[in-house]
């Protein structure tokens, strides 16, 4: 009420003083200027001043339910009018506050920014800005809620909130209105909490009378620590600038629980460096006398390290190490423990050669504790040990005392063990000493076995390329195995290896020996038997073994014979057929390691693909000497039908001429049209003779051309005239353009003629009657440029590059109709290569086609009724 006064109050006020300046420049007599200062003052009090008091007196009660002395009816119509008079009398103080805040922002803005640069302690700046909040913004309530170890948000400081309402807040993440803005890292503003209710904080909110809210979640480092929660008692108080205003105060509180945060963390490392530096110091006084005397030690230890370094070998290593380590502790005993990963035990080195102990038997026992655990072991007395190991240690191997540390390289590798100390006893400056020593050899112990492991690859490297090295141009099988076992045994330490493949009925798995290791009359496996070596093929698995036995006796007697304790099995793949196994062989127990197998996987993979190269190479050359035999038989054969035909013909065609002729004697129109069709009918066989027999000389790998000057339009006229009687039984229009000054060029004319003739006679054959054929003849740089188009039938695009190819022939209807052997066009293409020249087709379908080819101008001097060859390695399609 009295705020609500106050502003009434200045309202009242403010409107005198306006209207009495309004009066002092309007009235000139004092008299008229009192008199309305008077009537002024009057007026306001009574219809301004008062009636907004009454109005606001019976909104209060009408809101609070006060109706004391008021009829029923008189309450219903007071509770209409005083119901709108109190919105307005709230809007009225919404505004006012809002100005109110608004002229106060800057003025709270500078005070938090001041708070925050001279304030370190984060109590003392929540305190502050929540002052800020409740005293100079005049907010009903504010609150700082921060994330509990617990998981929960609770307030940690408020201002305006009753102790019930700040106990019952806890929430979590995600949970009220206050959880999902801390959840979701944004601002989330309530205007009316009587509309949005929050059902876990609803019931207080209203205890508390909040009508509206905001909570602005704090951000430290992009992750949210709290919420920073602003009350009003007022609907719809918070607007855009006020709420920018708080984010801006939230931000504020961010950056000094940052500060904050990062100067107790100086702090706390301040104290952690105030007390390793008084420690150290108090260290650094403790040891200076032991470092004193262990000079001579650390320069002994300097000298371990460097010799040792020196040594690449790790057996050499070690007894470098051991003699050094010796002279420098007075020891008897100096040893190493390794761990062997392959087969779970402790192998023991230098003094204690010999020595084995098998984690899995023995895990209780002091030594594998050590390992296991990384732990130190020190004992003056062992007798008075129980621990088998220690026993061991002590009867076997004399020691009465012992030091064991282990050595640790990214993962315990082993354990370093010394015993008997010579002077005096073991004691923790020696256990101190002695860890330094160790952490110095595990790094030496560990590059000494990368180093093994380098050249153990560059050896499977050589391997590998020895093993790619023995394919030949022409592999013999039993040659190939013979070296591959070689190399392979002596890549591995192995000491036998065999080959077992699958025959060519896939039916059988034969054994290849090397010639040294086993006879070979021993008895092949059926791959479908119940024998180990076929299980393991079918498995197409690698596989170690100590134990195997055999169905037949002949390996069972080698095995035994031969000393065998281990056994690897890889599969040959190529391509992902099993072709065999690779078997390796040795006399040691657990001889194959991870780096055996790894290695021998990677020598089959190229092994299987040699031996199934060499196998592919003798059964093409057998295939070939077969297909060569053949296609000599053929050649003979074909050379020979076509001569013995072209006998008979010859005489079959001189005859039907004489009769033709009518030598004979006269004979009628039908017996001429009957000997016409046999005289077509001889020369198209004359020439699929005549095909036959080039196709005989061009894979017999002999063509001859007599080459002369040649003037390419003499050869087109006899061949046009060759071809006439043809296009003009199909009423074809034929054009010919050749340049008039067409270049001569060296070539066989007979040979280009039969070019000529068969493009022509294919261009005829498949254009229709009253077609089109185009021969076209120019010079192109230094060539000559023939071209035979049509607008015949045309050719498939996928068709171009088989065309020239022997005894191919488009399949359509109309090729089978017309005929033909498919030689016309691989002879053209041979015939034109040879001169030097090439051939090519362009083709749509329906649209014709055109036959281009090119011979060369000038060809060199000396060709001239020369020879010219080709072999058959030549006559690949283009």
């Amino acid at each position: 009420m009295k705020k609500g006064l106050s502003f009434r109050l200045i309202f009242f006020i403010v409107l005198i003083a306006v209207f009495f300046i309004f009066v002092k420049f309007i009235a000139d007599i004092p008299l008229i200027y009192y008199s309305f200062l008077v009537a002024i003052i009057i007026f306001g009090y009574m219809f301004i001043f008062r009636p907004v008091v009454f109005v606001e007196k019976m909104v209060s009660s009408a809101i609070n339910g006060d109706y004391s002395g008021t009829s029923l009816g008189q309450v219903s119509i007071k509770k209409n009018i005083l119901g709108k008079a109190g919105r307005i009398g709230e809007e009225l103080n919404l505004l006012f506050n809002r100005q109110m805040v608004s002229q106060e922002s800057l003025n709270i803005l500078f005070a938090a920014s001041k708070t925050i640069t001279s304030r370190i302690e984060i109590n003392d700046v929540v305190n502050m800005l929540l002052d800020l909040v409740h005293q100079k913004m005049m907010m009903p309530s504010t609150s700082i809620l921060f994330l509990d170890d617990d998981g929960l948000l609770r307030i940690k400081a408020s201002r305006g909130l009753t102790d019930q309402f700040v106990r019952n807040i806890h929430l979590h993440p995600g949970e009220g209105f206050a959880g999902r803005a801390f959840l979701t890292k944004e601002t989330l503003i309530i205007n009316d909490a009587t509309k949005e209710k929050n059902p876990e904080t609803a019931i207080l909110e209203e205890k508390e009378g909040i009508m509206s809210y905001v909570h602005i979640p704090i951000i430290v480092n992009d992750k949210a620590i709290g919420v920073f929660n602003v009350n009003s008692r007022t609907k719809r108080f918070f607007d855009t600038n006020l709420v920018k205003t708080l984010i801006t105060l939230a931000d504020y509180l961010a950056v000094a629980v940052g500060n904050s945060k990062m100067y107790q963390d100086m702090q706390e490392f301040s104290r952690r460096l105030e007390l390793e530096v008084e420690a150290t110091t108090e260290e650094l006084t403790n040891t200076n006398l032991r470092l004193i005397s262990k000079v001579k030690e650390m320069k002994a230890l300097n000298d371990i390290i460097f010799s040792a370094t020196g040594k690449i070998n790790i057996d050499e290593m070690f007894a470098t190490v051991i003699d050094k380590i010796k002279f420098v502790t007075s020891v008897s005993l100096v040893g190493f423990i390794l761990y062997d990963e392959q087969n779970d035990t402790l192998v023991g080195v230098g003094d204690f050669k010999g020595f084995e102990l098998a984690l899995s038997d023995e895990p209780s026992s002091i030594l594998a504790k050590s390992f296991k655990n990384v732990s130190t072991f020190i004992s003056n007395e062992l007798f008075m040990e129980s621990s088998p190991d220690i026993q061991k240690l002590y009867k076997d191997y004399g020691a009465t005392s012992l030091i064991v540390l282990p050595l640790v390289e990214k993962k315990t590798i082993g354990l370093f063990v010394l015993g008997n100390k010579v002077t005096g006893k073991f004691s923790h400056d020696d256990l101190r000493f002695l860890s330094v020593v160790a952490s110095q050899i595990a790094g030496l112990i560990d590059r000494a076995k990368i180093y093994e492991q380098l050249s153990r690859r560059v050896n499977d490297l050589i391997t590998l390329r020895d093993i790619s090295n023995t394919i030949k141009t022409e592999p013999q099988l039993d040659e190939i195995i013979e070296v591959l076992a070689d190399k392979t045994i002596r890549a591995l330490e192995s000491d036998y290896a065999i080959f077992w493949l699958v025959d060519d009925s896939q039916k059988f798995l034969m054994p290849l020996f090397p010639p040294d290791y086993a006879e070979k009359d021993i008895m092949k496996i059926p791959v479908e038997s119940d024998a180990l070596i076929s299980k393991i093929f079918a498995e197409e698995k690698v596989q170690t073994t100590n134990e195997m036995k055999f169905q037949n006796e002949a390996y069972n007697n080698l095995r035994e014979t031969s000393g065998i304790k281990s056994h690897l099995f890889v599969p040959l793949k190529v391509e992902e057929k099993n072709i065999g196994l690779f078997c390796f062989y040795s006399k040691l127990q657990n001889f194959f390691n991870d780096d055996k197998i790894q290695l021998a996987e990677l020598m089959a993979g190229q092994t299987a693909a040699i031996v199934e190269n060499a196998r592919i190479h003798n059964h093409l050359k057998k295939v070939n000497v077969e297909l060569e035999r053949l296609n000599s038989v053929k050649n003979d054969f074909v050379s020979m039908v076509s001569h013995e035909l072209r006998t008979p013909l010859t005489a079959i065609k001189g005859f039907v001429h004489v009769i033709l002729n009518e030598e004979a004697g006269k004979i009628n129109e039908q017996q001429k049209k009957f000997l016409g069709i046999v005289d077509q009918s001889s020369n198209h066989l004359n020439r699929l003779i005549g095909d036959l027999l080039d196709l005989s000389k061009i894979e017999s790998g002999l063509i001859t051309l007599k080459l002369e000057q040649l003037d390419l339009a003499d050869v087109i006229r006899k061949s046009v005239e060759t071809n006439i009687n043809q296009i003009k039984n199909k009423n074809i229009n034929l054009q010919i353009e050749i340049d008039r000054e067409l270049p001569k060029i060296n070539g066989d004319h007979s040979r280009l003629m039969q070019v000529y003739n068969n493009l022509i006679s294919n261009a005829v054959k498949f254009t229709d009657i009253r077609g089109q054929i185009t021969i076209t003849v120019r010079e192109k740089g230094d060539f000559v440029c023939s071209s035979i188009s049509d607008n015949g039938i045309g050719i498939p695009k996928e068709e171009h590059k088989k065309i020239f190819e022997k005894f191919y022939q488009v399949d359509s209807t109309h090729t089978r109709i017309v005929g033909g052997t498919g030689l016309g066009l691989f002879i053209v293409r041979t015939i034109i290569e040879l001169h030097g020249g090439n051939i090519w087709l362009d083709s749509t379908p329906g649209s014709g086609s055109t036959f281009s080819f090119l011979i060369p101008k000038i060809k060199r001097a000396g060709l001239s009724d020369k020879v010219v060859r080709i072999k058959k390695t030549g006559l690949s399609g283009k």
